[in-house]
């Protein structure tokens, strides 16, 4: 059980599956082992639970949300939910190496932001505000610039920083990218 790879293994077994596994030996060791994996898999759900977002739960359809402040990228000034009061604010949760969010951004570009801009809003006028919020961490250089190329190259504006997911997990389970709409 050294590696990662036979713990993790190891920690998707089912009770009946190591109980099967250890049949041969005796029955203590058998109890042992489950009583150790139980132990290890609360240690590692709660964690887990420690995250930023930790005692909050996932926003669902219908739901009041609560103010937040994000860092913008550019400036490095706090923005908040209500600073777009009296719009619709459509999230995008993006990564400038996943695939799927180079897939996606011309499509939500040409498909919503540019649909909604060219009309002055949604039907009833009400402005659509379309925010990208970054969630790869600029901590190496090479990561800054192609975020960078990536905003510029789709028109993100403006972008924040969600780079600790701490908004994201309230909206999604997780992968990228991520959308929401808050009217």
């Amino acid at each position: 059980m050294g590696s990662p790879y036979a713990l993790s293994t190891f920690l998707r077994q089912t009770p009946k599956a190591l109980l099967q596994r250890y049949s041969g030996t005796r029955s203590h060791d058998a109890a042992d082992a489950f009583a150790a994996a139980s132990a290890l898999a609360t240690v590692l759900w709660l964690l887990a639970s420690l995250s930023p977002a930790w005692g909050q739960s996932r926003y669902a359809v219908g739901d009041l949300v609560d103010e937040f402040t994000l860092t913008a990228r550019t400036t490095g000034k706090p923005v908040r939910l209500s600073d777009f009061t009296g719009s619709i604010v459509f999230l995008e949760w993006f990564a400038h190496w996943c695939p799927f969010c180079v897939a996606a951004a011309p499509q939500v570009d040409a498909g919503i932001v540019d649909h909604y801009r060219n009309r002055g809003g949604n039907p009833a006028g009400i402005p659509v505000v379309h925010i990208a919020l970054n969630l790869q961490a600029d901590t190496q250089s090479r990561d800054r610039t192609a975020t960078t190329a990536f905003i510029q190259r789709y028109g993100f504006d403006p972008v924040l920083q969600d780079t600790q997911r701490v908004l994201a997990r309230r909206f999604a389970d997780g992968g990228q990218p991520s959308f929401a709409i808050i009217n």
